[in-house]
């Protein structure tokens, strides 16, 4: 032991201490360390000194006046806390502490516990389930990226995207932050606006810790992804990373470039769904005509010959019907026309005798005022008397007028029927009233004075 000893340096407690300051310090220029505080002690110099511990260990800090001002003065003794600063050996002592430049409450467990939180509400209110999950389209036009345009998920996206399907579908990419105070808001914002101008949406970012994450924990984010008419694919962060989104999405991915995998179709995939319906179509249309051609062959040319003697006697049978329609109608409108001309030209005979009064009025104006006013003023009267008797019989010859006092025509084939002699049980007649005609069968005749049993 003394041969050893004589051998190997022998240092002093000072330079031994100095030597581990020197290595110690270079080691760990800055150091965070996560603990509970404990035996905090403010003094009056304003510098504030206690202990970091866990389970098994303390370590001693200190955190001077200016730092400890802007950020310690809410720290108490069993707060959980995050300290940064440089690893330090008080030589005197010969012990290290940490020289705190920066501090704030350890947030870590309490994410850890207000995600469970969060999970368990909108677990109860149905937010997960898997009934109001809707199916991805098979063959989206336009499908939209939410995430940031820096960001490396963006590129591996729209790599796996181009490779898969690079024709025919249009990506709209909606740039947000996906980290930080005002990456929620963001993230919501950019769902809400693509809402009925895609037909899928892919909610990105790369992976990171449960802080960088958390944007996608958010109630914004969440009841944004919930209220969403167009599905979503949630492809946040790495496969062993879970955010409220991944539960609420359509589709989970486990990465971005995964959940560009579900968005589009494979090409080569496509192709062969294409061929396969194709063959699938080319041997269906056969079976139909092998099935024509088994049934026409069992028909005998008698048999061909009634089926076509059939439709053609239908067609005939519509043929006539749509004749007699015609003929009909312009027996309706030739009897209309003539009762408009016969009342025009006797409203004309009118007219030209009063225009033949008004005349003979003026030729005797010269005559003796009063005699010429005793006679016109008679024969005025005289043939006021005659035009009302005149336009009476004209509404009684009208045959609107008979129409509209409650008459009828009786008509067949478009003939004004006069007679039941022009008719037999069975015949189809059609009446004609004021407002439109009546289709009818004769079902019995009795002549004049006749009654019916």
């Amino acid at each position: 032991m003394a041969h050893l000893m004589e051998t190997k340096k022998v240092y002093s407690v000072s330079e031994i201490t100095g030597l581990i300051r020197i290595h110690l310090e270079a080691k760990f220029p800055s150091v965070s360390v996560r603990g509970e505080v404990s035996n905090l002690r403010v003094q009056s110099s304003g510098h504030a000194y206690f202990t970091l511990k866990d389970a098994n260990t303390i370590i001693t800090c200190v955190c001077f006046k200016n730092y400890w001002q802007r950020q310690g003065s809410s720290i108490k003794d069993g707060d959980q806390i995050q300290v940064m600063g440089a690893l330090k050996v008080y030589e005197p002592r010969g012990n290290y502490q940490i020289n705190v430049i920066d501090l704030r409450p350890d947030g870590l467990g309490n994410l850890h516990a207000e995600y469970e939180r969060r999970k368990k509400v909108y677990e109860e209110k149905g937010y997960f389930d898997e009934s109001r999950k809707r199916p991805l389209p098979f063959f989206p036009k336009r499908v939209g990226l939410v995430t940031s345009a820096s960001g490396a998920a963006l590129q591996d996206m729209l790599h796996v995207m181009n490779r898969r399907f690079s024709v025919g579908i249009e990506i709209l990419v909606q740039n947000c932050r996906v980290q930080g105070t005002m990456a929620a808001a963001e993230i919501a914002r950019a769902i809400e606006l693509l809402q009925g101008q895609v037909d899928v949406i892919l909610l990105a970012r790369g992976g990171g810790s449960i802080e960088d994450l958390w944007s996608f924990n958010e109630d914004l984010v969440v009841e944004a992804v919930f209220c969403s008419k167009v599905p979503v694919i949630s492809g946040v962060g790495h496969e062993t990373d879970f955010t409220l989104v991944d539960f609420v999405a359509d589709v989970r991915a486990p990465t971005p470039s995964a959940a560009a995998e579900l968005s589009v179709p494979d090409r080569v995939q496509l192709l062969a769904h294409v061929g396969r319906f194709a063959r699938m179509a080319q041997f269906q249309g056969s079976q139909v005509l092998l099935g024509c051609a088994r049934r026409l062959n069992g028909y005998g040319v008698s048999d061909l010959k009634t089926l076509f003697q059939d439709r053609l006697e239908r067609r005939v049978l519509d043929l006539d019907y749509l004749r007699a329609r015609l003929e009909s109608l312009r027996v309706h409108y030739f009897l209309n026309q003539r009762a408009k001309l016969d009342m025009f030209k006797k409203e004309n005979r009118i007219k030209s005798v009063l225009r033949f009064l008004e005349f003979k009025k003026r030729d005797l104006i010269p005559m003796d005022q009063r005699r010429v006013s005793q006679v016109m003023l008679q024969r005025i009267d005289s043939m006021r008397s005659s035009l009302k008797a005149i336009k009476a019989q004209l509404l009684i010859s009208d045959p609107a007028e008979q129409l509209r006092r409650g008459y009828s025509w009786l008509l067949s084939n478009g003939t004004v029927i006069h007679s039941i002699n022009q008719l037999e049980v069975g015949q189809d007649v059609s009446i004609r009233l004021m407002d439109g005609s009546v289709l009818a069968t004769v079902r019995q005749l009795s002549s004049e004075g006749e009654t019916n049993g």
